[in-house]
């Protein structure tokens, strides 16, 4: 069950998803998109509000649906998971591209450095 592999902590499984701690609710919303088997996932904050052993769990799920193949854009301002997740970064200012990252450059003094470069 999707309870199982995200290993979500609930008393009922009938239980409304606003209930749920923020990591459980998380790993919920993110098993939901999973089941409908998509190629390309939109994550805005996937680790907001949530513990760090939550967070952790998360970011392992997250590597290994990318090393399935699927495509994964995150949306953060959490720069250390940015470093830690990505395998390229594209920083956008008012809808354009201004800077890009991969290799080396993901680590988060390149990140803070590219984004204190739009100030």
């Amino acid at each position: 069950s999707t309870a199982e592999q995200f290993n979500i902590v609930m008393k009922d499984r009938e239980v409304n998803i606003k209930y749920l701690s923020g990591g459980n609710a998380q790993k919920v919303m993110l098993g939901r998109w999973l089941l409908a088997n998509v190629k390309l996932l939109f994550l805005n904050g996937p680790t907001v509000g949530v513990d760090i052993g939550a967070k952790f769990e998360i970011y392992e799920k997250l590597r290994v649906l990318s090393e399935q193949g699927m495509m994964l854009v995150i949306i953060s301002d959490d720069v250390p998971e940015l470093a830690l997740n990505c395998s390229r970064i594209i920083v956008l200012h008012k809808g354009a591209v201004v800077k890009e990252l991969k290799d080396e450059q993901l680590t988060e003094d390149s990140i803070n450095a590219a984004l204190a470069s739009l100030m």
